[in-house]
């Protein structure tokens, strides 16, 4: 999963889907540098899901970029 970056699934995200077996390791790779800007953020913050979107990343966020403008 080294050779496969975050960057790869933010272009599509349907590469998360392939089976349930690879999600598992797709996820890690896709949440290990994530780039929020402050609208994405604002979003997140104000889901209804927000505690299970931050637990998908919590394990595997190594890089956090924010865009605050």
């Amino acid at each position: 999963m080294d050779h496969v970056g975050s960057s790869y699934f933010r272009e599509d995200l349907g590469r998360l889907t392939v089976c349930k077996r690879w999600f598992g390791f797709a996820r890690t790779a896709c949440f290990k540098d994530l780039q929020l800007s402050q609208k994405t953020l604002q979003r997140l913050l104000s889901s209804r899901d927000v505690e299970k979107s931050l637990l998908l990343a919590k394990d595997s966020l190594e890089i956090l970029d924010l865009e605050l403008k």
